[in-house]
């Protein structure tokens, strides 16, 4: 009975003893500091950047508009004049070849050399097919002459 009692307390000695509370003496995690203010979590927060691709430049009735696409826009077509904005996009201005914008706050100039969609090349190389007609198969006016010959056959035929 004693051994069971300084067995008892030896194990309750051992259980207060945590190894891992030197973890949470030194804060090592910083498990118990409270968290900061939601603005400065979402402050921090970027949001990532819009990749515009400059499809096209039109003028039209005196009018210049830049068209764009991208896949991060709800509306992955857009077609901008100068001056106008769709969501964070905003055409500054619009030349020949280059479209200014500004994107998400960024400016950017976009061209057709660097900012372009990419294009699919079809190989044109091989044979052209040629259809050709089917002689085993009768078509529909071949067989109806041919039905036609033969009623007018079993006409003429004396009876």
């Amino acid at each position: 009975m004693k051994h069971l009692f300084v067995l008892l307390f030896s194990i309750g000695v051992v259980a207060d003893e945590n190894p891992y509370s030197a973890i949470s003496n030194r804060n090592a995690f910083e498990l118990t500091q409270s968290l900061p203010p939601a603005s400065e979590i979402l402050d921090k927060i970027e949001t990532p950047k819009i990749k515009l691709f400059l499809t096209g430049v039109t003028r039209w009735r005196g009018e210049t508009k830049a068209h764009l696409y991208s896949k991060d826009l709800p509306y992955k077509y857009l077609s901008l004049r100068a001056g106008e904005q769709s969501g964070p996009i905003r055409v500054l201005s619009i030349s020949r070849d280059a479209v200014k914008v500004v994107n998400d706050g960024d400016e950017e100039t976009l061209s057709f050399a660097f900012n372009s969609l990419k294009t699919t090349v079809v190989s044109t190389k091989g044979k052209p097919t040629a259809v050709k007609k089917d002689d085993s198969k009768e078509s529909d006016r071949d067989k109806s002459r041919r039905q036609y010959d033969e009623w007018r056959k079993r006409s003429e035929q004396p009876k």
